[in-house]
């Protein structure tokens, strides 16, 4: 593709995106001050609802651009609540959330999220998106309980931040410690190329395929072999790390031919 056809599709891209999240952003709204009004919990669940179309409806849209294959998309709603996991590949990831069949999810995220993308800043407010940067570890945790109180799915990022290479970043021990600690299952979503489609520090878009995974939960039942570990929640970090470096070798090999 021609660098001036490649920012002609990435300028349609956005634009669409962007149009899309105005148009939605009066739900978002209306959720936050009904919220605010009534304190109800049930608005908190219909906020989430509305995260969820949202993701699932924009990629949907923009299908000439990317399309998504979804694979064993039903794992985490029959184990929920419970503790999704997902590699950082692009901006797209927490869209991606949308086509795996659990519309419950409340990101454990970093401030940018909620200072940057305005108009969807009140329904993740009102949805309980937790914000971890720069904030207190029990008031964090605190948070999560609640969630899960709530029965929604928790979705840590456990790289911290998008790869730039495309290789599969180190892994930091909150996910794990929480589900260790909360007795939840863990459910492991693979994300397969979503960095080749928009790469590393460019808004530029790459017309393709993007496939996710929702790897076989791994229950609280197995968790006693990992609790026998000197470092239990780093035994079970490393265990689940292998099954997404087994996963995207291979299919990075079956793509590479």
């Amino acid at each position: 593709m021609s660098k001036v056809k490649e920012k002609l599709v990435s300028l349609i891209f956005f634009t669409l995106l962007l149009t899309w999240s105005f148009l939605l952003a009066p739900i978002g709204w209306l959720l936050y001050l009904l919220h605010k009004l009534t304190g109800a919990r049930i608005i908190r669940s219909w906020a989430r609802f509305a995260g969820w179309v949202y993701g699932r409806s924009s990629l949907t849209l923009l299908r000439p651009f990317i399309r998504v294959i979804s694979v064993n998309p039903g794992e985490a709603v029959r184990k929920t609540p419970c503790v999704i996991t997902a590699n950082h590949q692009s901006i797209l990831d927490l869209y991606l959330l949308g086509f795996q069949d659990m519309k419950q999810v409340c990101p454990i995220t970093k401030s940018w999220p909620f200072r940057l993308l305005v108009p969807l800043t009140p329904v993740m407010r009102t949805a309980g998106y937790v914000e971890a940067e720069g904030r207190d570890l029990d008031q964090i945790t605190r948070e999560c309980r609640e969630r899960i109180e709530e029965r929604a799915a928790l979705v840590f990022y456990p790289e911290g931040h998008r790869s730039r290479t495309g290789e599969l970043g180190m892994f930091h021990v909150g996910a794990f410690r929480l589900a260790l600690d909360e007795n939840l299952p863990i459910v492991p979503m693979v994300i397969k190329n979503s960095g080749a489609r928009i790469r590393p520090g460019t808004f530029l878009i790459h017309p393709g395929v993007v496939e996710i995974e929702m790897l076989p939960a791994i229950m609280p039942s197995e968790y006693e072999r990992f609790r026998k570990a000197p470092i239990p929640h780093r035994a079970l970090l490393k265990h689940v790390r292998a099954m997404y470096e087994e996963k995207l070798s291979a299919y990075n090999a079956a793509h590479a031919r």
